[in-house]
C-alpha cells in the first residue's frame, strides 16, 4: 500500500517570499469572479454574462514556529504609522510529502491576523488575505 492521495493539514508548509513561515493546520481561499446580465434593446432576456472582475481572497491557519516573529517577522505586515508604506508578498503552500504546490499567490496583502496559544498547546494563528492573482498544481501562474 503506497502513500495516500489525501494532503493532510500538518503536511502542508506554507512559505511567505520564498521563506518558510510554518505549517499549516487550516487553509481555505475563496476566487470569485463576479458577471453581469448584460441586455439589448427590445429583448428581454439577458444576452450574455459579462465578467466585471477577478478576486482572491484567503485565510491560513498557522502553527507559529520558533524565532518566526509572527507576521511582522516575515514582513508581511507593518506597524499601524507605517500602513502605507506597505509591500506585497507571495505565499506558496507546499505538501511536504510530495513536493507539490497546493496553492500559490502573488501580490498578497494581510487583513487582518489572529494568534492565540491555550496551556499545554501550540502557538496558532490566522492570517486573512487577499491577493490579486492565484493558482494552483493545474492552473499556473500567468507569465510563468
Amino acid at each position: 500500500m503506497g502513500a495516500t492521495p489525501l494532503i493532510s493539514a500538518p503536511q502542508v508548509a506554507v512559505y511567505i517570499n520564498g521563506k518558510v513561515f510554518g505549517l499549516v493546520h487550516s487553509f481555505d481561499w475563496n476566487s470569485s469572479t463576479p458577471r453581469k446580465r448584460v441586455h439589448s434593446i427590445d429583448i428581454l432576456q439577458a444576452l450574455e454574462l459579462a465578467p466585471t472582475g477577478s478576486d482572491v481572497s484567503f485565510g491560513m491557519g498557522i502553527y507559529r514556529l520558533r524565532g518566526g516573529g509572527g507576521a511582522e517577522g516575515a514582513n508581511v505586515t507593518v506597524p499601524l504609522p507605517d500602513l502605507a508604506s506597505e509591500n506585497y508578498f507571495s505565499v506558496v503552500l507546499v505538501d511536504i510529502v510530495t513536493k507539490y504546490i497546493v496553492f500559490q499567490a502573488q501580490q498578497c496583502s494581510v487583513e487582518s491576523q489572529n494568534w492565540s496559544v491555550a496551556t499545554k498547546q501550540f502557538l496558532m494563528g490566522t492570517l486573512n488575505c487577499s491577493a490579486l492573482s492565484w493558482s494552483n498544481e493545474v492552473v499556473a501562474l500567468a507569465g510563468r
